[in-house]
Parts: structure tokens; C-alpha cells; sequence
């Protein structure tokens, strides 16, 4: 019996896949974590409204804190202004004679706060650190002192 040998080629088509990996794996290795940068100079002041916090709370927030997200943890805004603490209130209804009747909550107040952040505006709206910044939307914030949710009330480009 006579063995054959079989020599393994290098042809043209082993070299059109060799590039196209290299190509691949290049393109991966540059753009596969790269974030866009709020480098364009655009700010935002967006104000969020948190409900709910307990009166050994009150005082939490101060203009200057740094607050950041639960996305990206990084900063999403800093405070430059903090509302007066407002007692919560609900509407409930009188079932014996039909009327409404707004009442406080014991021990539970409502803050609003103004942030300001640099951020990314592009197609789908502003963005700051991954966290899309639109009227309505509900988002968590900590501070060293404080982490709650969050709900955004008014956006103003800067």
C-alpha cells in the first residue's frame, strides 16, 4: 500500500479570510466599548420630584451635592437649587357624603430638585450618563446621604 502525503496549500482564499478576521477583530477591538463623551459643551437642568421621605430625612439634599444614577453610577447632575419641603397630601374620598377630602400624610414630605449636568443631545433626546433625560420619566438618584426614586418634571436645554 502507498501512502499518500497531503501538503496543505496556502492559497489566495486562506489569505481573503485571514484579513477579513483581522479587520473584524480590529473594528471590535476600537469601537466595541467606546461611549460617546458630553464633550460638545451641552448642559441640561432637569428637576425631579421625590416623594415620600420620612421627616428625619428632611435636609438631605443641599445645593452642591452630587447626584448619580443606577445606570452607569456615575454623576448625573449636581443640585443648584433644593424646593422647601412640602407635607404630603392625598385625595381621598368621604363615602358617606360623596365628597373629596385632601388630607395630610403623617410624617412624609415632597422635595423637587434642580439638577444640572453637561450631557449628550442627539436624535433619540438628551442623554447623561446613560440615562435618558425626558419629562415624566422615573429614575433613581443617590446622594452620600440619600437614594431614592424619582420622577423628572421639567427639562431645560442649556
Amino acid at each position: 500500500m502507498s501512502e499518500k502525503k497531503i501538503k496543505a496549500r496556502f492559497n489566495i482564499i486562506d489569505v481573503l479570510i485571514i484579513l477579513v478576521l483581522v479587520a473584524v477583530l480590529w473594528v471590535f477591538a476600537n469601537y466595541a466599548n467606546v461611549k460617546p463623551t458630553a464633550s460638545n459643551g451641552a448642559t441640561v437642568q432637569y428637576t425631579v420630584e421625590i416623594k415620600g421621605i420620612r421627616e428625619e430625612n428632611v435636609g438631605a439634599f443641599a445645593e452642591g451635592d452630587e447626584i448619580t444614577g443606577d445606570k452607569g453610577g456615575g454623576v448625573i447632575g449636581k443640585i443648584i437649587s433644593v424646593s422647601e419641603y412640602e407635607k404630603e397630601t392625598s385625595l381621598e374620598e368621604n363615602v358617606r357624603t360623596g365628597e373629596f377630602v385632601v388630607s395630610e400624610i403623617p410624617n412624609r414630605y415632597t422635595v423637587r430638585l434642580t439638577l444640572e449636568s453637561p450631557c449628550i443631545k442627539n436624535a433619540d433626546g438628551i442623554t447623561v450618563d446613560d440615562t435618558d433625560i425626558k419629562v415624566g420619566k422615573s429614575i433613581n438618584i443617590k446622594t452620600e446621604k440619600y437614594v431614592s426614586k424619582s420622577t423628572i418634571l421639567e427639562v431645560k436645554e442649556g
